[in-house]
């Protein structure tokens, strides 16, 4: 019976992928390969520690989100969820009512709620899974339909994702830009099928997060990069296998030395390579404990036991001293102090890192990566980095027989410099999401998602049916 049900599955899905075909091919703007999606900042109410999936945990402070807009179904229905290169999976729809708090709960309800029964086009499926998190947790249920990305009237058809039945301790759902299909999943994810429908050339995206101090200014870029949100070249660092016993694959790289400089001065903590997932779906960082205490010991920082953080003078998130991150192959990101210093309370800052032992998985978050730029590429099996900076706007798709590391940035090393002083109003502001090729310097009038060309419904059907035949 289950069999059956899930043949049923697959020819309805084939059923709303062939409707849609017309709708791909009929849109040739020349303008076709990435899709650019505008970031918001989202500040919670209260900490909280999250892990990854059901391996081994993945420590996440999320008082801090950066959201995207999904219309789902038929007629659309608007939610936002926060997005996260540490998970693999789309989801939404958390029980607002068990958020944790009454802030959390309104967030919550400000985010959108989908009701497949409400969609013409959705395909609810019988089938469940269950994520525990560190704090929090959310049963979900199954579902196939189209999803509008944002200012665009092209579709995602018949993505599959996860409608919460049950979920404590969450207020917004998560969409998760990690490994999919034949890696981590037996489905193909979101990023997987923006590949899978001709809408990105390739399995890469590229995230500025933009400062902490706007709500506004960051950017995703699925199949794309934005050459005037970063200096000099993308430069590559492999991504490693699983680390620390895990089997799921993430973003790892190693991080191959960490150093503080300060008046122009810098000094380099010993250590050893450490393995590290860049995480944006994580506040703060967490690092070896010798590193975090020699980090605590230069900011003048105090051990808080309660919280187990590192307490730090506020006034140090207004010194132009950076927290310097290398990768090898000459890649370094500075970060700034006020990026680096997060004000956890009034009065009260935190240092943006955590010690743990050495048996527990590093990682990179926000605080760490809003000063970088960074390109995450499955296909080639890299994360290519940059520093920061922001210029302006020049949207351009990754070539399917080309590399992120074939572009250059834009901006001057003075542009970076006004970022790492302080100075976070340099340039026009955040991609539009209009999918365009643009040039904030020379703009037109035209908008819209860089278009979809034909269709893989043959490909996305047998991924369908994959994913469900474990059952």
């Amino acid at each position: 019976m289950i069999k059956l049900a899930l043949l049923q599955l697959g020819l309805a899905a084939a059923s709303a992928t062939a409707a849609s075909e017309a709708d791909y091919s009929a849109v040739k703007d020349g303008k076709l390969g990435f899709i650019s999606m505008p970031l918001t900042r989202r500040e919670n109410k209260r900490p909280s520690l999250r892990a990854r999936d059901n391996d081994v945990p993945l420590y996440n402070q999320t008082s801090v989100s950066y959201l995207i807009e999904l219309n789902i179904g038929t007629p659309e229905q608007t939610v936002k969820v926060a997005i996260d290169t540490g998970s693999d999976e789309l989801w939404v729809n958390p029980d607002c009512t068990t958020s944790g708090s009454v802030d959390l709960e309104q967030d919550c309800y400000e985010h959108g709620q989908y009701d497949p029964n409400d969609s013409s086009t959705s395909t609810v499926t019988s089938v469940e899974n269950y994520i525990p998190y560190g704090k929090g947790e959310v049963q979900m249920q199954y579902v196939l339909d189209n999803i509008t990305l944002s200012d665009s009237t092209l579709e995602i058809s018949q993505q599959i994702f996860g409608v919460a039945v049950a979920s404590s301790e969450l207020n917004e759902g998560i969409l998760g830009l990690s490994y999919g299909m034949d890696v981590n999943l037996d489905y193909p994810n979101f990023v997987d099928m923006l590949y899978l429908q001709n809408q990105t050339n390739t399995r890469a995206f590229s995230i500025a997060l933009g400062s902490k101090d706007t709500n506004i200014g960051g950017t995703l870029i699925f199949g794309g990069v934005d050459t005037k949100k970063f200096t000099g070249d993308l430069k590559s660092a492999d991504i490693l296998g699983p680390q620390n016993g895990e089997q799921l694959a993430r973003y790892w790289v190693n991080l191959t030395g960490v150093a503080f400089t300060n008046d122009g001065d810098s000094s380099a903590y010993d250590m050893n390579t450490v393995p590290v997932v860049l995480d944006s779906g994580s506040t703060l960082s967490y690092l070896p404990e010798a590193i975090v205490a020699d980090m605590a010991t230069d900011l003048d920082g105090e051990w808080d036991r309660t919280n187990e953080l590192y307490i730090v003078p506020c006034d140090t998130a207004e010194k132009t001293d950076t927290m310097d991150f290398s990768f090898g192959n000459d890649i370094t990101i500075r970060v700034p102090m006020y990026e680096f210093i997060w004000e956890a309370a009034s009065d009260i800052c935190v240092l943006g890192a955590i010690g743990i032992s050495t048996l527990d998985v590093a990682l990179l978050g926000d605080s760490v990566m809003r000063a970088g730029y960074f390109v995450f590429d499955q296909d080639n099996g890299a994360i290519h980095m940059a520093q920061y900076a922001n210029c302006g706007e020049n949207e351009q798709a990754i070539p399917s027989d080309g590399k992120a590391t074939d572009f250059s940035g834009d901006c001057t090393e003075e542009d970076a410099e006004d970022i790492i002083n302080g100075d976070t109003s340099s340039g026009s502001g955040s991609g539009s999401g209009s999918g365009s090729n643009s040039d904030s310097d020379s703009q037109d009038d035209e908008s819209g998602i860089g278009a979809l060309t034909g269709n893989t419904g043959a490909a996305f059907i047998l991924a369908a049916a994959v994913a469900f035949s474990l059952l």
